[in-house]
């Protein structure tokens, strides 16, 4: 290698938006936290206490429908389906006041 050109540095690549590893280990420990587990083995340490207090707003009921919606985006994604998409739908989904009851019409 000659001395005089500068030294190769490593590529960073950015972590994709969809890592499913991830999304489901934080999922998982979100779902310990809102069942009330006695002694919730977390995969994620390092972000209990922001778990913590993300799991006091939300209900097992919501990590449910989380983990269904990054399963059904994870199945659009192998049919090569738009990526961003599906997560603004997916975050939609979840935002608090998706969820409206029917026959409120005001």
């Amino acid at each position: 290698m000659n001395p005089s050109l500068p030294r190769p540095r490593a590529v960073s690549r950015p972590i994709p938006l969809f890592a499913p590893v991830i999304n489901a280990t934080l999922l998982t420990d979100l779902l310990e936290l809102t069942s009330h587990a006695k002694q919730p083995q977390l995969r994620n340490p390092h972000l209990a206490k922001e778990l913590e207090s993300l799991s006091k707003g939300i209900d097992v009921e919501w990590v449910m429908r989380a983990i269904a919606g990054f399963d059904e985006l994870h199945l659009g994604s192998r049919r090569n389906l738009n990526r961003q998409l599906g997560l603004d739908a997916l975050a939609a989904s979840l935002a608090p006041n998706s969820q409206r009851e029917v026959g409120s019409h005001r």
